[in-house]
């Protein structure tokens, strides 16, 4: 190492892994069976709770318009979930 320089600090952060059961009806949706998670998350962004808050009304709405109050396919899932975060991202 030269004269002067220190060896970088490496600033880990704890991430866990678990496997998931796949749903019997993706209906052309996109699944991964194994997800990585970070061990703690913790937003204090105003912009970032704004923008969750409406995704989650917007999907809440989305639900509730379904007759059976439930998504059939994770397709289904995935469409409703990109055009609420779409419209979420346009008023934030």
């Amino acid at each position: 190492m030269a004269k002067g320089l220190q060896p970088s600090k490496k600033i880990t952060t704890p991430y866990f892994k678990y496997k998931r059961a796949t749903p019997a009806n993706l209906g052309g949706g996109v699944w991964n069976p194994i997800a990585v998670r970070k061990v703690t998350t913790e937003a204090t962004s105003p912009r970032l709770l704004s923008y969750r808050a409406c995704v989650a009304s917007g999907m809440k709405a989305a639900k509730e318009g379904l007759a059976g109050k439930k998504f059939a396919t994770i397709k289904a899932v995935q469409d409703a979930f990109k055009s609420v975060a779409a419209a979420c991202k346009a008023k934030i």
